[in-house]
């Protein structure tokens, strides 16, 4: 092999946490959503918000300490996870799409006014499924009780390369999705009739630890795309799993009205 040649930069990522409520957990939200809190209400839209992430990591070499940064310019979010267990602690995933990557030994800005300045890591404590779990909703599905709920979404993203162009030019933003999963215990058919019968529900669930301080996630039109009876044996419960899709709704907040169309909402600082 005579030669191995940079053909194109790019980069990307996950954040991966625990879920609590801040403003930092708010900035990536709107971006995996493509939109912007309004009267702390956030529905997924067409607009792309992204960031510089800087990581830095200390390290000694030959006795002297030094610094290494790296930095992510044009980092967008594509994906967003939310996974909550009975018994566990509520995580959440942030996947990121980006320009490329950098390395410096001074943190971003530096000799310049507008040098960068950390924010100490936030104190709220993060959310338990268990006692951060405060409800959960779905039309037509009496008093469901669950022992697990996933959420993801995506943005469909796609790098733009140009010719004479490194990087990417700019990143292009397929079709808004959001799926998940959850496992029922079986007290009735009502999730069976709604998968057979190809009915729509709704689901609205809200999480926090205190009044003021927690989300509620909304997808006011939702299909089963598949479901199955876990039936393991003597002395175990018999869950349904089924897996779901948020479907387009011409008016996701139908609370304020509007008309305000989307697929999801997340409203935040709730009682």
């Amino acid at each position: 092999v005579a030669h191995l040649i940079n053909a194109s930069k790019a980069t990307g990522g996950s954040i991966e946490m625990e879920l609590n409520h801040d403003d930092v957990v708010h900035l990536l939200m709107e971006s995996a959503l493509q939109g912007a809190f309004s009267s702390d209400k956030l529905i997924n839209g067409v607009a792309q918000k992204s960031f510089t992430l800087e990581r830095t990591f200390s390290h000694t070499s030959g006795g002297t300490s030094g610094e290494t940064y790296v930095r992510h310019t044009g980092m967008t979010v594509d994906t967003m996870g939310l996974t909550m267990s009975a018994g566990s602690m509520i995580t959440a995933s942030f996947g990121f799409l980006g320009k490329e990557a950098t390395t410096d030994t001074v943190i971003i800005g530096s000799g310049t006014s507008d040098a960068a300045t950390y924010t100490a890591a936030s104190t709220t404590p993060p959310l338990s499924a268990s006692k951060d779990f405060a409800s959960l909703t779905m039309t037509g599905i009496t008093s469901p009780k669950i022992s697990s709920l996933s959420l993801n979404t995506t943005n469909n993203l796609r790098r733009q390369q140009g010719v004479g162009v490194e990087t990417s030019v700019g990143l292009g933003s397929g079709r808004f999705e959001v799926t998940g999963s959850m496992d029922f215990y079986m007290e009735n058919k009502d999730v069976l009739d709604d998968y057979l019968g190809g009915t729509a529900t709704s689901l609205a669930f809200t999480i926090g630890a205190s009044s003021g301080a927690k989300y509620t996630f909304t997808i006011p039109t939702v299909k089963f795309e598949t479901v199955s009876i876990n039936a393991g044996g003597n002395d175990q419960d018999v869950f349904v799993s089924a897996g779901w899709r948020g479907l387009f709704n011409t008016d996701v907040d139908s609370v304020t009205g509007g008309n305000q169309g989307g697929t999801m909402m997340i409203t935040r600082n709730v009682s």
